[in-house]
Formats: structure tokens, sequence, C-alpha cells
């Protein structure tokens, strides 16, 4: 599961995929796994990825 790559990219046909790979970017990026997603995606992305998921959880706790 570690090694699943972090990938940005919007999946429209399958929102589910999408949050499962945010969830993991986020997760890998939470634990300052950055030897683990450092090779499969550049810094800047999953720092992105990150923001992304952190302002998620914003917008979900503001319109929940």
């Amino acid at each position: 599961m570690a090694s699943m790559a972090c990938d940005t990219r919007l999946v429209h046909h399958d929102g589910v995929q999408e949050s499962a790979q945010l969830l993991m970017c986020a997760e890998l990026v939470s634990e300052g796994r950055w030897d683990v997603v450092a090779g499969q995606a550049h810094r800047r992305k999953v720092f992105l990825c990150y923001v992304l998921i952190s302002y998620g959880r914003v917008m979900h706790r503001i319109f929940a």
C-alpha cells in the first residue's frame, strides 16, 4: 500500500479511486514518508496533494 503512487490527476469517472489516492498521499505525507513518494511524484505535487486534502477536510467541516 505504501508504494502506491501519489496521483494528483482528476479522475472524473471514478471519484472513489481519486479519493483513495488522495487519502493515501495525505497519509504518507503526514507520516513524513518522503522516501516512499519522492521517486513516484515530484515533491511539489505531493505538497499540493497535502494542501488539497487539508482544504477538503476544512470544507467538509464547514458544509457538513
